[in-house]
Order: structure tokens, then sequence, then C-alpha cells
């Protein structure tokens, strides 16, 4: 734990996943793209019937970058994708997608242009179900978090969707990290490797 703990070492783990994303990003076409797929994972919703707004993670950086692509006309749809789960209290949630329209509304996106598939409860299930909405034969922009991307285009591939990467969130700074954070044990380090340690098993 200590040793996860460290940025060096979680870092060690967090860096090819998010280069991988960058090489996928920099061989994605550029145009013809029929949807804007995001995956879930962003956001813990309400309950069902409450007015309350939902909690935001740090991989909502998927909705923004979904949101400028929509707006730079990447494509003409975006497809938010997660579904329904019950809160520690008991109650049922929102269907994350739903929650998930709501924000990109906030962005200025079309409530008209986004579409939902709230059966999803992992990223298996975004691709499954995602595909069946999607149809063959559609060129589709996958957003989701740079360390994410290895895993959600090998599920998306998997379930016939023809996925290209644009990712998002990633976590490790360009400019890199003062040096006294290199050497001091902290809980986001042990977040970042236990992150790394979920997409590469």
């Amino acid at each position: 734990l200590l040793a996860f703990s460290c940025y060096p070492v979680a870092e060690l783990l967090l860096r090819p996943l998010e280069d991988h994303a960058r090489q996928q990003a920099a061989a994605a076409p550029t145009d013809g793209y029929a949807v804007i797929l995001v995956l879930g994972g962003v956001l813990q919703p309400p309950p069902i019937g409450s007015q309350d707004d939902p909690e935001l993670s740090q991989s909502v950086d998927r909705l923004w970058r979904a949101a400028r692509l929509y707006r730079q006309g990447l494509a003409p749809r975006i497809l938010v994708s997660g579904g329904s789960h019950t809160g520690t209290d008991g109650r049922p949630l929102m269907p994350e997608a739903e929650a998930m329209k709501q924000v990109l509304i906030t962005l200025w996106v079309p409530a008209g242009a986004i579409d939902t598939e709230i059966r999803s409860r992992n990223t298996r299930d975004n691709a499954a179900e995602s595909a069946r909405q999607i149809g063959p034969g559609q060129r589709v922009a996958l957003v989701t978090s740079a360390s994410h991307m290895r895993r959600a285009l090998g599920e998306a591939k998997a379930a016939g969707i023809d996925a290209y990467a644009f990712p998002a969130d990633f976590e490790i700074p360009a400019g890199g990290r003062p040096w006294f954070q290199l050497y001091l044990p902290n809980a986001d380090a042990l977040r970042l490797a236990t992150t790394a340690i979920k997409e590469w098993d």
C-alpha cells in the first residue's frame, strides 16, 4: 500500500494506458461519425423522483469532452450509456444515462440530440446495449477516460461497434508534478494505482 500510494509507482502503472489512448486518438478519423458514445461511471444519480442534482466524479470530463465534440460537429447525436442502481439507503436511483443527459443539456447540447441507454451495469454491458441501439455499419466516436479507453475499445469492438478513441480525463499532468509530491505517500496516488490495476486486470 505504501508503494502504491506514491506517484512514481502509480504513474508507472497508469502511463501505458494513457499513452495507448493518445495513440488510438491520433489514429482516429476526423469525420464521418454517426454518434458520440459516452460511457457511464461519471456521476452518482439522485434517487428517482428527487430534485437533487447528480453528484459528479472526476470522470465527468467525459461529458465535457462529448459536448465539445458535438458542438464542433463531429457527429449529429450523442448516446449516453449507464443503467440504474440502488443507493446506499436502498432507494432506487435515476438511471445514470438520464442524469448524464441532464448534465449535457446544461452544457448546451440540445435534448433532442441526446439518446440514452439505461440497461447497462458495466463496460461490457455499455458496449452490448449501445450496439443494439446504434446498429451495424455506423462509425462511433467513443468517449471515456483515457485510462479506461483500452478496455472500453476492446469491449466495443467485441460487440461489433466500429469505435474510435476520443479520450478524456487524463490523470498524469503534462508538466509533471512538484518534486516533493513524488516522495510523499498520498490518497490520490493510491486512487490512480487502484484505477490502473483495475484496467490492467
